[in-house]
C-alpha cells in the first residue's frame, strides 16, 4: 500500500509537470508521511526461548560468539546492527550495563544480566586466536571494522540448530529482539520502561509487545480456566533474569 500511494503521488506530480492535467488530485497528500502499518511483534514462545538459553555453548571461540550473540539480541534486545556495531568500550562489566547507539544515533543503557556478564568476562579474556581490536566482533578481513551482520544471523541459526528448535533457520535477532520486548512486557514492564529499553522511536510500536502479552494471557487463563469447568495445570516460566532487569533499569532511573 506505502508503495502504490507513493507511485500514484509521482504519476500525478509528473502529469502535472509536463502540462496534461490542470489539478493534482493528490497534491494534498504531497506533505505527508507515508508510514507502514505496524506489525505485531513475532517473538520465540517460552519453552524456545529456554531451550535456546540451555543449548548455549562456550567451549570455542565461535560458539562464544555465537552465545554472546544470542544473549545481546535476547537478554539486551539489541538490534542485529548494534550487535556489529557494539565496541568493548560500550561495555561496562562493573556498572552491569552496555550502552547502545541506535537509530538516530539515540543512546541508551541497557542493564547486562548475570549470564550474560559471565559469558562476556570469558570472551573478553586475551588469547592469541583474538586480535586486539575496538569492536566486540571484529570483521574477519580487518580488526579496525565491525563484523557484518549477515555472519551474526548465521550465529543464530547455529544456535537454534544447538537447541533443537522445529524451524532453527528462520530464526533471527530481531525475533530475538522481540522475544526480548515480548518478556519484557509479560514481566510487567510499562511501554515507556520498554521504549526506553528497546530504543524505540515511537511509544506505539512498545505498545505492540504490551498488547500480545495481555492477548497471550488471556489465552493462558483460558487454557487453565477452559469452558470445560476442569482447572488445568498452568506451568509459569521462570521469567526471573528479565524483572531483575527492569529492577536494575528502574533503579537507574530514580
Amino acid at each position: 500500500m506505502k508503495r502504490i500511494l507513493a507511485s500514484t503521488r509521482s504519476f500525478y506530480r509528473y502529469l502535472a509537470s509536463i502540462q496534461l492535467i490542470t489539478t493534482d488530485p493528490t497534491a494534498i497528500f504531497h506533505t505527508l508521511t507515508i508510514r507502514s502499518p505496524q506489525r505485531n511483534p513475532h517473538p520465540l514462545p517460552p519453552k524456545d526461548r529456554d531451550a535456546l538459553v540451555k543449548g548455549l555453548q562456550t567451549g570455542d571461540l565461535e560458539g562464544q560468539k555465537i552465545s554472546l550473540t544470542v544473549l545481546l539480541g535476547y537478554h539486551c534486545g539489541l538490534r542485529v546492527s548494534e550487535i556489529a556495531h557494539l565496541r568493548v568500550r560500550d561495555l561496562d562489566l562493573n556498572q552491569s550495563l552496555v550502552t547502545v547507539i541506535g537509530k538516530g544515533d539515540k543512546e541508551r543503557n541497557v542493564p547486562i544480566t548475570e549470564t550474560l556478564k559471565n559469558f562476556l568476562k570469558l570472551y573478553l579474556v586475551p588469547s592469541p586466536d583474538k586480535p586486539l581490536s575496538p569492536y566486540l566482533f571484529p570483521s574477519p578481513r580487518s580488526s579496525n571494522k565491525p563484523i557484518h551482520p549477515h555472519f551474526l544471523e548465521i550465529w543464530v541459526k547455529k544456535a537454534a540448530h544447538w537447541a533443537h528448535l522445529e524451524n532453527p533457520d528462520e530464526l533471527t535477532v530481531h525475533v530475538l529482539r522481540h522475544s526480548f520486548g515480548t518478556q519484557l512486557a509479560e514481566s510487567g514492564a510499562s511501554v515507556y520502561e520498554i521504549r526506553d529499553l528497546m530504543g524505540h522511536s515511537s511509544i506505539m510500536v512498545s505498545e505492540n509487545y504490551v498488547k500480545l502479552a495481555s492477548t497471550k494471557a488471556r489465552s493462558a487463563h483460558q487454557r487453565a480456566f477452559g469452558d470445560s469447568g476442569k482447572v488445568h495445570h498452568l506451568r509459569l516460566e521462570d521469567y526471573s533474569w528479565s524483572s531483575l532487569l527492569l529492577k536494575r533499569h528502574r533503579s537507574l532511573n530514580r
